[in-house]
């Protein structure tokens, strides 16, 4: 019988969402992350609950097939590479199998609709943006707790929180998320602190002054943005910090500030500081501008977004029998943050029509329609759950009434669309519907 505490032999059969490797035993599936199916492995159970319990690996004694060394040596611990254990072609399939399975049971779907994964053509440095997190607690691995030495709790910690831990940070010393010198800004801002005595800030206290430092980046333009989020003001360290860096990195195109001096966790917040340029950054999609802002949000992959974007087109163009519907046909654009999506397909559309419930993020995407001299979009505030109706959409969206060849693309939030909003549209008489998720389940 399995127990919590229990050290228990496993051979891993499979892989769950977010790359947790599946066994059963008694009947009972087994969750243990790190592992991959052919691992034979030794766990020590951490979680029992009914129907279902949770494992970590003290001890591999058989490699699965599929196993690679990874890159990073946080890779194991971190949380921030789930798959970099694995080898490109089995992620490929193991991704594909779950998207498979959550068609069948959750969409009642057959899995023959689900198609080949499309392979990013850069597996590392492939983000535009990171968020790397500053601490005074440290996250300690077992090597460091089994070595007795001790880490003050009030120290400079810099990297990613520890998996599930908002207090503790895992102190990075490598990171291949982000291209350099993503990591080497990291690097830099750690040791000015330690230099100029900066304080790291303990959420448990809500104390010391740096939290974050979020790093953006486009590889078209080749423009960076570093952002430092403090809790609270000092005009004087701002200075400080953003003339070592720019000695540093004097490529930079932006440094700003930004204000969070409330228990959120959150990496943003009021006022932002700008100590060079001009706060933004250019990223380019295909042939379009957008400007990209501390709070802007953005596909983190730019070159699969390009791909992603261009799948959606085609499923569009699919439907389309001829230019005369090209010429007639509208486009609603759900959740379209600062207009990627809607800009992108502009050119297929007499109209297009972008919801987004953030405010500053319309004006940004009617910013980005202009930069672009895009005059066929426009864009409106609103919650869709709340103005995604049968009079809206008849009226504001597609005046005149929804016809055949009109479009519907959504790229919700992780959670998805509220269940009125699903209903709305299933009772419009929408005939096409572009679906857009970061989240198979």
């Amino acid at each position: 019988m399995i127990k919590k505490g229990s050290i228990i032999p496993l051979e891993i059969e499979g892989v769950a969402y977010k790359g947790k490797g599946i066994a059963r035993i008694d009947g009972m599936v087994v969750f243990v992350p790190g592992s991959l199916p052919g691992d034979v492995v030794e766990v020590r159970i951490q979680k029992k609950k009914k129907n279902y319990a949770e494992g970590v690996v003290i001890q591999r004694v058989k490699d699965s097939p599929f196993r690679v060394t990874p890159i990073c040596s946080h890779a194991e611990v971190c949380g921030g590479c789930t798959w970099q254990h694995a080898e490109i072609g089995a992620q490929q399939t193991f991704k594909t199998q779950q998207v498979k399975e959550a068609v069948a049971h959750t969409g009642g779907l057959s899995p023959e609709v689900v198609r080949e994964i499309l392979e990013c053509d850069v597996s590392l440095g492939y983000r535009n943006k990171m968020e790397y997190s500053f601490g005074s607690r440290k996250w300690m691995t077992v090597e460091e707790i089994a070595s007795g030495v001790s880490f003050p709790t009030d120290g400079i910690y810099a990297g990613l929180h520890a998996p599930g831990r908002f207090d503790k940070i895992l102190d990075l010393t490598e990171c291949h998320l982000q291209p350099d010198p993503s990591f080497a800004l990291l690097k830099t801002v750690k040791s000015w602190m330690i230099q100029h005595q900066v304080t790291a800030y303990d959420p448990v206290q809500h104390t010391g002054f740096m939290r974050n430092l979020v790093v953006r980046n486009s590889p078209k333009t080749s423009q960076w943005m570093v952002n430092l989020v403090t809790n609270g003001e000092n005009e004087q360290l701002f200075d400080s910090l953003t003339h070592s860096l720019l000695s540093e990195f004097p490529f930079l195109t932006t440094v700003l500030f930004t204000i969070n001096d409330t228990r959120s966790p959150v990496a943003y917040g009021k006022p932002e500081v700008v100590t060079h340029g001009e706060g933004k950054i250019l990223e380019k999609l295909e042939d379009l501008s957008f400007w990209i802002r501390p709070q802007t949000f953005f596909q983190t992959n730019t070159l699969q977004a390009e791909k992603l974007f261009r799948i959606a087109r085609k499923a569009i163009l699919s439907q389309r029998s001829g230019n005369d519907q090209m010429e007639r046909s509208r486009l609603l654009d759900l959740y379209c943050g600062v207009g990627s999506i809607t800009l992108s397909m502009h050119d297929l559309f007499e109209r297009c029509t972008g919801v987004e419930l953030v405010e500053e993020s319309v004006a940004f995407a009617k910013e980005n329609a202009q930069l672009n001299h895009i005059t066929n979009c426009e864009f409106m505030a609103g919650d869709s759950r709340e103005i995604v109706s049968a009079e809206f959409l008849n009226t504001k969206a597609f005046p005149g009434g929804i016809r055949s060849d009109d479009v519907l693309i959504t790229d919700p939030p992780r959670a998805g669309m509220h269940p009125f909003v699903v209903q709305q549209i299933l009772e419009s008489g929408i005939q096409l519907v572009v679906y857009i998720s970061c989240d198979p389940i």
